[in-house]
């Protein structure tokens, strides 16, 4: 619930400012003029046509549960995102990344999961909303200002009633704007989550103008009963950020690789040899001592039969030569 409370804010921290759809009613001024006195309040220098990177901090609070976070919001153009939302110490964290194609949601210990769908969806969509340089005639080809004028916070306001690219797939949203001083004061939007589509009201205050833009310091989003406040802590531009930075890190998602195909008679180096265990070596040479003793005796036999042998021989020589004795004297 949380992710989803701050997709209503930080994704349209940068609502810059769709081709005119009306020449006037009776709020007394054009579309064509609403949304140009929108630029030029939100851009009064003409500087976000140059912001390629965005990091911003928010320190938020969810009503009602004590809960309290640290959000940090990535973007770097054209369009990828990340949020990290760190929350209090029996919360998980959890990591949500674009890439510009392909989304994932990431919380340590439970895993990764990828988005698809009308989910996917959102993600572009709020991508395109998060990109400083994109007004709102770049973002939605269709917008109609109503004829009337409504109270928020009671302050009169436009309606204007935004229509995404049909591709995209996403629901009319509504930003009331200020008539005095052309900002945003709210918006109303339908969110996808995982819950289904869900609506959810953004209210933004406490405009303030830092590095040429002006954007809202403070921000106040309700959704199915809930309310997230938030207050911006800093807000860099154009820092570098790698483009590994939107993808799923090693470690919480590892590519899948086929395992090598084992050798048939695999010939280990000598270094490469298991070392042998205590009981083993001295099984081994036991065995090797065993063996040397076998030998030595098996030795010793041979050279004691030889020795009888050659005792043996000796003997028949001696009987023959008295033989032959004898026989001289006869």
């Amino acid at each position: 619930m949380r992710k989803t409370l701050f997709i209503l804010f930080a994704c349209f921290s940068f609502m810059l400012c769709a081709p005119a759809q009306d020449n006037g009613n009776a709020t007394g001024i054009t579309l064509e003029k609403l949304l140009d006195n929108i630029d030029k309040a939100v851009d009064p220098d003409n500087k976000a046509k140059d912001i390629k990177t965005v990091i911003s901090k928010y320190d938020g609070s969810v009503s009602m549960q004590d809960i309290k976070l640290q959000i940090t919001a990535m973007f770097k153009a054209p369009a990828k995102s990340k949020t990290i939302i760190k929350a209090g110490e029996n919360m998980p964290d959890s990591i949500e990344l674009f890439n510009g194609q392909d989304g994932w949601t990431i919380v340590p210990g439970m895993g990764v999961r990828q988005i698809n769908g009308a989910q996917l969806d959102f993600m572009k969509f709020t991508a395109q909303m998060s990109n400083p340089a994109n007004r709102m005639r770049d973002i939605f080809p269709k917008i109609e200002l109503s004829p009337v004028l409504e109270k928020i916070d009671g302050k009169d306001c436009y309606k204007l009633t935004c229509q995404a690219d049909a591709r995209l797939k996403q629901l009319p949203l509504a930003i009331y704007v200020d008539i005095k001083t052309f900002l945003p004061a709210k918006m109303v939007i339908m969110v996808f989550t995982d819950m289904g589509q869900i609506p959810g009201t953004t209210f933004y205050s406490n405009y303030q103008k830092i590095n040429g833009l002006v954007i809202p310091t403070e921000q106040k989003t309700t959704t199915m009963g809930m309310e997230m406040a938030t207050k911006l802590a800093s807000i860099k531009y154009n820092e570098i950020i790698a483009d590994f930075e939107f993808d799923v890190p090693k470690e919480f998602n590892a590519p899948q690789t086929e395992a090598p195909v084992p050798a048939k008679n695999p010939v280990l180096a000598q270094a490469d040899a298991p070392p042998k265990s205590v009981a083993a070596d001295k099984l081994s040479k036991k065995k090797k001592i065993a063996n040397k003793l076998k030998k030595d005796k098996a030795k010793m036999l041979e050279d004691a039969a030889k020795d009888n042998a050659e005792s043996a021989d000796n003997d028949s020589d001696d009987d023959d030569s008295k033989d032959k004795d004898d026989d001289n004297k006869d």
